[in-house]
């Protein structure tokens, strides 16, 4: 189940959609470095997300950059300890690039572990695209769904303006209930989970979510939420013949 449309989610930041299992997708600015001819930096921003309730879902994202003279660096927090990741991309023409790819020449992208949160995404160039600025004049990096990037030539020519203007990507985050485990919570009777089904503990997060048993579906956080589902209706869960059983 999802529920879609434009909320404010603190920070100017547009939650797009949030499901049942725990994703919430946001849109959420790029961070880049930008240079003239001469080798001086006209456009820098260092992208930052706070948000100590939410973490970055690894399964549903990547760590990318997109340049040919530069180095990408993301800062962040896991299970309040100091997280880091990062990757280099360079090229020397336009001729060295393949669309789709994303190997370190033109565009580099690494996972991020499961439970990182309060991210700083910085990039930074090593000659000032002294270089390559006839054709990369922008080095750029953020956390982007992995359905929402496919890297093509082009995107290396963007612009200071473009980027100025708000270039912004999608990014699913993990949501989570409390701060506190299914046993603590449970203990305490303070647990939110519905009739039909179960408290879990996502792994490398804290906090619990609410599932539908098996063979139920629907909204575990309200009563009566998860119904049984008629397996007869549905053709993918039953072994029903047209012609009979």
């Amino acid at each position: 189940m999802e529920a879609t449309g434009v909320t404010t989610l603190g920070q100017n930041l547009e939650a797009l959609s949030i499901t049942l299992d725990g994703q919430i997708r946001i849109l959420h600015h790029v961070a880049y470095d930008c240079y003239d001819q001469s080798g001086k930096s006209i456009a820098h921003n260092a992208s930052w997300l706070r948000l100590a309730n939410f973490t970055i879902s690894s399964s549903h994202n990547k760590l990318l950059a997109i340049g040919c003279d530069h180095y990408l660096i993301l800062s962040g927090f896991r299970n309040e300890t100091a997280y880091g990741r990062g990757c280099i991309t360079y090229c020397f023409s336009v001729e060295d690039l393949v669309n789709n790819t994303c190997n370190g020449t033109g565009c580099c992208e690494t996972s991020i572990l499961e439970g990182v949160t309060n991210i700083t995404t910085e990039v930074s160039s090593f000659k000032n695209h002294t270089k390559v600025v006839t054709f990369n004049p922008c080095s750029s990096a953020a956390v982007v769904a992995n359905d929402a990037f496919v890297f093509s030539a082009a995107n290396i020519s963007t612009t200071a303006e473009e980027y100025r203007s708000g270039l912004r990507v999608p990014v699913v985050l993990n949501w989570k209930i409390a701060h506190r485990s299914c046993h603590v919570a449970e203990t305490d009777q303070t647990v939110l989970c519905k009739e039909n089904s179960d408290c879990t503990d996502p792994p490398g997060e804290v906090g619990y979510r609410c599932q539908c048993w098996t063979g139920y579906e629907g909204n575990p956080y309200i009563d009566h939420g998860c119904q049984d589902i008629d397996e007869c209706n549905v053709p993918e869960l039953n072994n029903c013949k047209a012609s009979g059983l």
